[in-house]
């Protein structure tokens, strides 16, 4: 290129100096910004041994059991792109998602990616593959121990990861002692899958994904029931019932929530022409509660956490009449049950965790306002015959819940719109890695001091390796930003590219530089191609 020739330092406004001695300072900010299909698939990340895991109470892991901020932020200090609290300079946060949000998710990360605890593993006696999943961990507090539900049922939860689609599952195991997996019962658990399979993005149900049956764990079949994975979720029993680590009172604001999201999905599973399940399904041992994904100043938290159905699918094999699967009568005195159950779930709750009430609608009037008294009394002695009726005594506390679900929509594309450049500038970071030093090239004509692709070199010494007139090294993040952003658009605007020992300096636009970079990935990928059709070849002969 004419563009790469030697030549002395360059003059203009458009051309940058990049001096081993330039400052940071000197870089102005830039303006240019131009169904689960089951089946073998290959390995996954490799999780780490040294993830320990400590078992929850609840139906899925709880938040306490990932590290805090403190461990999942490196630094509290952000990287400098100019400088803070002067002009043109702000701090990495500004372009990058807020630290609150992103150690949620890596905490979440954390619950998805843990691995049983090699000390405890024999306790638990898990395989290490179970049907199609693997890094298998329980979720119960006491595996050992029997839980049963309300149904009579007693089951185990057990995360485990898919090696179909890599996706973490919560995989539901009934004992056999109570259910003989029979081909009767295993048709019967195929239908609930297909029958449910109309709620799998409702935002209050967790997705029923699919059903086997397996002798791994434990000394005969058993039937599993596989459900989508909320990291950090826990049942509502050992949020606002049990005194444990994840234990909160439930407040007034809370239960108005509650009844508004179970109004929901009752809705929705009254309008499909089924029923939830009653108080086999409506228990606090039954439903999970998704902690928000951000909070808000000035907000009511309670609105931003997700109540969730869990076990959807279980009752139509243990008692299909309980969902309304009989038709005619049965679904309609099915349909009355849930929401008795609603109103004997948030007297419950508002109960506390003192379960030893004979009659708890009548201790929640002590406890409750007169408005939420009524509803709970409604509920209960079959006052609110329909959604209709029900929704309309939610109406007000709705339009609270409808603000803070914006407020949350906002605050989300307002984050996402922060991380919107990564990814193209971690593709071109990725590519640059690649064309750089790459062994035994050092000596190949395209690759020398004097060859275009030289070029590639300097402008990462550009980039990354500029000192300042004492020598330390210039960590100026917004001066890799405006560069790699320049680079990735292909701007006509010229740069000094001065080698480490300063003996030799080239010229060129960040067009060039991006048309070099895209060159020498393409030889690259050229000849792994070649590489990989050769060694086919030289198998195929072999066979």
């Amino acid at each position: 290129m004419s563009s790469s020739t030697p030549v002395t330092a360059p003059c203009g406004s458009q051309e940058r100096h990049a001096s081993r001695g330039t400052s940071p300072d000197a870089h102005k900010p830039s303006a240019s910004q131009a169904n689960t299909s089951f089946g073998p698939t290959g390995p996954f990340i490799p999780r780490s041994s040294a993830v320990p895991f400590v078992p929850s109470s609840a139906g899925l892991v709880s938040q306490n059991q990932a590290p805090g901020n403190a461990q999942l932020l490196s630094s509290s200090c952000d990287p400098v792109f100019r400088s803070a609290h002067q002009p043109g300079r702000s701090t990495i946060s500004s372009r990058a998602m807020s630290q609150q949000l992103h150690a949620t998710l890596q905490r979440w990360n954390f619950l998805t990616l843990a691995q049983n605890d090699p000390a405890r593993e024999q306790n638990f006696r898990l395989p290490r593959v179970l049907n199609q999943y693997h890094s298998l961990i329980p979720l119960d507090d006491k595996p050992m121990r029997k839980v049963a539900d309300s149904a009579g049922f007693s089951f185990r939860v057990i995360k485990g990861i898919s090696n179909v689609d890599g996706m973490p599952y919560a995989l539901r195991r009934f004992s056999h002692s109570h259910i003989m997996p029979t081909p009767e019962l295993t048709l019967l658990a195929r239908g609930a899958v297909d029958r449910w399979s109309q709620f799998t993005s409702h935002p209050h149900v967790t997705a029923l994904r699919g059903t086997f049956v397996s002798a791994d764990v434990g000394e005969a079949p058993a039937l599993f029931f596989a459900y989508d994975y909320h990291a950090g979720s826990v049942s509502l029993r050992e949020y606002h019932c049990d005194h444990g680590t994840n234990f909160v009172p439930a407040r007034e604001a809370d239960l108005w929530s509650y009844a508004s999201q179970l109004c929901c999905v009752i809705k929705a599973v009254h309008g499909a022409g089924l029923a939830v399940g009653g108080a086999a399904a409506l228990n606090p041992r039954r439903l999970i509660i998704s902690p928000a994904v951000a909070a808000f100043s000035g907000s009511d938290v309670s609105h931003g956490n997700r109540l969730r159905l869990a076990a959807l699918g279980t009752l139509d094999v243990l008692h299909p009449d309980a969902i309304g699967a009989m038709g005619g009568r049965s679904l309609s005195v099915a349909q009355r049950d849930d929401f008795r159950a609603v109103g004997h779930l948030l007297a419950t709750l508002a109960c506390g965790p003192a379960q030893t009430f004979s009659d708890p609608i009548s201790v929640a009037q002590k406890r409750c306002s007169a408005s939420l008294y009524r509803l709970i009394v409604g509920l209960a002695s079959d006052g609110i015959p329909d959604c209709t009726a029900f929704s309309q005594l939610l109406a007000p506390i709705t339009f609270d819940a409808l603000q803070v679900e914006r407020m949350m929509n906002d605050c989300l594309q307002a984050e996402l719109g922060r991380e919107l450049e990564n990814g193209r500038l971690l593709r071109l970071l990725i590519k640059l890695a690649f064309v750089n030093d790459q062994p035994g090239r050092d000596l190949h004509k395209d690759w020398a001091e004097t060859g275009d692709r030289y070029i590639i070199k300097l402008f990462r010494d550009f980039v990354f390796h500029q000192h300042n007139n004492d020598g330390a090294p210039v960590l100026d993040w917004g001066h890799v930003f405006e560069c790699l952003n320049k680079l990735e658009v292909g701007v006509a605007e010229k740069v000094l590219l001065l080698s480490q020992d300063e003996m030799s300096m080239l010229v060129a636009s960040y067009g060039d530089i991006k048309h070099c970079i895209q060159a020498a990935y393409s030889d690259l990928m050229k000849g792994s191609r070649c590489l990989n059709s050769k060694v086919q070849t030289t198998w195929q002969c072999g066979q």
